[in-house]
């Protein structure tokens, strides 16, 4: 077995490392009735607009095409729908937390996500739900500037915005395109867990299985890292989520099959974890969290998979 390591930690000022391409676990910077309020507002102003193209509201010079007044309500609307939605499962999971923290108050794993003790997962699923939510909405948005152009072709500003949109399809669709590939051959993955929780200071060993459809050659890029999500000003008094790794563990990892017992063929992966305040907590907003992505380049759809895993640094661990 081959494995190349190179490890850094990131924590201090300046030197933390941003993580572009990456999905935050933060969701929005907006939770709980904050969220259900203003998805309610974005949901309600798309309503009158779709009413008007299906002819049920009939309001004093409103001649825009239908096509572009539904696309119109639907830029509202769906995000709208999803704010709503994400509000109310931020109480529920609120509320889940207190309930747990109160029962386990010394066990910060059992409060701070409802974790799989035995192993975690990663399946293409959520990136390709993603992307049709995106391509759904850019899609909405790219309609009613086209729609306007057949009325006044001659627009030189609607002719870029089409443009300007169209290029956000595009990235949309390779996105869709490259997840649902992914899905479809590789399917779920997993890493087993060889202890619950990890501590922090310690030695975690994973057993990763790797899908059939990888290759046994294939060479594992493993990344290990600590991700703080930050909320940071995004100007007009707006905010975005950011994601920053605190700290990296990177193994390049060749020819490290074992055998699986009639199942899945196992790869060993061993990470020292370091001491310090890098502990996961899932449950603040914004969290900080640990991520494993394992890599690996091949014939057909690179090899892709993030799994969150469970890392303490706190009390309430049994005798070792």
């Amino acid at each position: 077995m081959g494995i190349a390591i190179t490890t850094k930690q990131i924590r201090s000022g300046t030197e933390r490392q941003r993580i572009f391409n990456h999905t935050s676990r933060s969701g929005t910077t907006v939770h709980g009735k904050t969220a259900i309020i203003i998805g309610a507002v974005f949901f309600g102003a798309g309503i009158p607009i779709a009413m008007v193209g299906a002819g049920w509201l009939d309001p004093d010079g409103a001649n825009a095409p239908p096509i572009v007044l539904y696309c119109a309500g639907a830029v509202f609307s769906l995000p709208g729908v999803w704010l709503m939605g994400y509000g109310v499962q931020s109480i529920v999971r609120r509320r889940w937390v207190d309930r747990q923290m109160h029962q386990f108050p010394t066990e910060p794993w059992q409060y701070d996500y409802p974790w799989n003790q035995q192993a975690a997962h990663y399946t293409d699923w959520k990136p390709l739900i993603y992307s049709l939510f995106f391509l759904s909405v850019v899609g909405a948005m790219t309609a009613v500037p086209y729609g306007i152009l057949e009325d006044e072709p001659d627009s030189v500003i609607l002719k870029i915005s089409v443009a300007f949109m169209s290029l956000f399809l595009l990235t949309g669709v390779a996105r869709l395109v490259i997840a649902a590939r992914r899905l479809l051959h590789y399917g779920r993955s997993t890493v087993r867990f060889e202890r619950f929780p990890y501590k922090l200071g310690e030695e975690m060993q994973l057993a990763f299985e790797r899908p059939k459809q990888l290759s046994s050659d294939a060479e594992l890029q493993c990344q290990l890292r600590c991700v703080e999500d930050v909320f940071e000003d995004a100007g007009d008094d707006g905010k975005r989520i950011v994601s920053y790794a605190i700290y990296c563990d990177n193994k390049t990892v060749q020819d490290a099959d074992s055998d699986g017992l009639g199942g899945p063929a196992l790869t060993t992966l061993r990470f020292q974890l370091p001491s310090g305040d890098y502990e996961s907590t899932l449950r603040d907003t914004p969290p900080r969290y640990w991520e494993l992505e394992i890599t690996a380049k091949q014939s057909g759809p690179d090899y892709k998979a993030v799994f969150l895993l469970p890392i303490y640094g706190a009390g309430g661990f049994p005798n070792r």
